[in-house]
């Protein structure tokens, strides 16, 4: 049986592929992309040979990462997607009747190229939608621009401690481009209860660095085959709030008014120790 191996530090996974399909490779000019066809969790996209989304269960990853942030927000007509050039956080953000405006920022042309034409069907073809601008940059190159957004998500990679400039700017960028009234979520990588190193660290560099109220969740990823985490920030105190402020859009699969009340309830079991406020 074929497999593709994904290495994870000390963890390796495997997954099965789909017989008779080889998995496309692209080296663009940013990262190895590889789309996988997996038997378990249908097209997987690996970056650097690292698992970005499976076909079958991304949307728990992102109606997880998307729905609390703009369900606590003031408003949502103009939000920005740091990150996210696979399109399916946007397809997510377009179930809001009331956003205007998505600003992509993702610095893979080849990737955000891909995800508008050949692969747009696994986004629902959010990255072709009149409301979605695509901009291929470095957030790092945008320190001095002067731009609003009610909502923002940081859907890039996992933080990691050796790209500390890289944070310090996104926190910035955060601190300065959000609305008074605005939310914001980050990918805050995958958790384990003897591997929240990275999670902590992030947590504390946002309390050293910023004054918003912040909600830590996670959510169970079966092709991650561990639990992500997810921080979101806000100066509303909706997000202090187990119920929700907001009628979600139709047409979630995953995330609920169950679902956000367990946030509050069952967030963390006693064996995370985790940072605390």
């Amino acid at each position: 049986m074929a497999v593709y191996r994904e290495t994870d530090g000390n963890i390796v996974r495997e997954y099965a592929l789909e017989d008779g399909y080889s998995p496309f490779r692209k080296q663009t000019e940013k990262a190895l992309l590889e789309l996988v066809p997996t038997k378990e969790y249908g097209i997987a996209l690996f970056l650097d040979g690292e698992l970005q989304f499976a076909e079958k269960d991304e949307y728990i990853y992102h109606e997880s990462l998307v729905h609390p942030c703009l369900m606590t927000a003031g408003q949502r007509k103009k939000v920005c997607i740091l990150g996210g050039g696979d399109g399916c956080a946007a397809r997510e953000v377009l179930k809001w009747p009331d956003v205007e405006q998505i600003t992509i920022i993702d610095w893979d042309k080849e990737v955000t190229d891909l995800f508008t034409r050949q692969q747009a069907h696994l986004n629902g073809w959010s990255l072709t939608d009149s409301r979605v601008t695509i901009e291929n940059k470095n957030v790092q190159e945008l320190l001095h621009d002067e731009r609003k957004y009610d909502c923002i998500i940081v859907d890039l990679l996992d933080p990691k401690e050796k790209e500390i400039d890289l944070w310090y700017d996104i926190l910035f960028l955060i601190q300065v481009w959000i609305e008074p009234t605005g939310s914001v979520v980050i990918n805050a990588g995958g958790i384990t209860p003897w591997q929240v190193d990275m999670t902590n660290w992030l947590l504390q560099m946002i309390e050293s660095k910023m004054d918003f109220r912040r909600v830590l969740y996670k959510a169970f990823v079966p092709s991650f085959a561990r639990e992500w985490s997810f921080v979101l920030l806000s100066k509303n105190a909706t997000i202090q709030s187990r119920y929700l402020p907001v009628r979600l859009p139709l047409r979630l699969k995953y995330f609920d008014n169950i679902t956000w009340d367990h946030i509050y309830t069952y967030t963390w079991t006693k064996d995370y120790f985790l940072y605390k406020n």
